[in-house]
């Protein structure tokens, strides 16, 4: 899922990797003024460290964001929000992306792939299928592989077989951060890199998309199903985890953010009490086809 920008955003400027930016670990280091807060790195009036958890959290998978350098300039980016709560959290900004040079992305491919961890990429096209009955259907393949490893183990106790020790992530989740422009243009240059990787590109389900009262409405937005990346990065780690616990961590910065930017915003207002009521397809700033279990009928 990707962050929607106004249909004035420019995004064909000639960039092929944003200066650097993070730290070792890939996290985001965003640069801060003797105004703002030192842990979320906002201004002190609209700080949001009362919503972050005390600690960050530690998954029990990885979570991977391909951002576009443009969406790193922006104020309202959501994405800083998920490294302010997650530990396992890796930001990578580029417009092109190589599993042997993109430092970060090929040794998380390849070690969710040695380990038999199941790949998700996560955005909203047409061949897109449910996360949750992708969560299902993996589970299930993890059982039955589970008992014949059991069955080998025991006819020959000599010979170590792949998944005898708990993998160091049950899940790899692909995330991609821009406008939906942006998005595409990410999606399209990833998807040939993960060809020998067995990766599933995964929507949210329906009953997790939030109809009305949507409290984390802090953009217009084309369809339903289209959020935030923040936003769907924690409805999706929710799923993956198992833990509502987990979700309601990741949305509480981004809910108290929308709330201070409603107090002064009549259309952010709007869009909390009506949303998803206010969303219409909108082919100029989206670009690409919904699942068709997005589209309202």
């Amino acid at each position: 899922m990707t962050e929607q920008a106004g249909s004035g955003s420019r995004d064909d400027l000639d960039l092929d990797c944003f200066p650097d930016n993070s730290n070792t670990d890939g996290n985001l280091v965003e640069p801060t003024t003797y105004r703002d807060c030192g842990r979320c790195r906002r201004p002190q009036s609209v700080c949001l460290c009362s919503a972050l958890p005390h600690a960050p959290l530690k998954l029990h998978g990885k979570l991977l964001v391909l951002q576009h350098p443009l969406e790193a300039r922006k104020r309202m980016a959501t994405v800083p929000l998920l490294d302010l709560c997650l530990k396992d959290c890796t930001l990578i900004r580029g417009r092109k992306f190589s599993v042997e040079k993109t430092s970060g992305l090929g040794d998380a491919l390849h070690t969710a792939k040695q380990m038999g961890s199941p790949i998700y990429v996560l955005f909203p096209g047409a061949e897109a299928r449910d996360l949750a009955d992708m969560v299902r259907v993996h589970s299930q393949e993890r059982h039955l592989e589970g008992g014949l490893q059991v069955q080998q183990a025991a006819a020959e106790p000599h010979v170590t077989h792949r998944g005898s020790h708990s993998p160091p992530w049950t899940y790899l989740l692909i995330a991609i951060d821009g406008t939906w422009r942006q998005g595409k243009e990410i999606f399209k240059v990833l998807m040939p890199l993960l060809e020998g990787f067995q990766a599933d590109v995964v929507h949210l389900p329906l009953d997790s998309i939030p109809r009305e009262n949507w409290e984390c409405a802090l953009k217009r937005e084309p369809s339903l199903g289209c959020m935030t990346t923040a936003e769907a990065v924690a409805r999706a780690l929710g799923i993956l985890e198992g833990s509502n616990e987990v979700q309601a961590a990741l949305l509480a910065p981004l809910r108290q953010m929308t709330a201070l930017q409603a107090a002064f915003d009549p259309a952010t207002r709007a869009r909390i009490d009506k949303g998803n009521e206010m969303m219409s397809i909108s082919k100029r700033n989206f670009g690409f086809k919904m699942p068709k279990a997005l589209i309202p009928a």
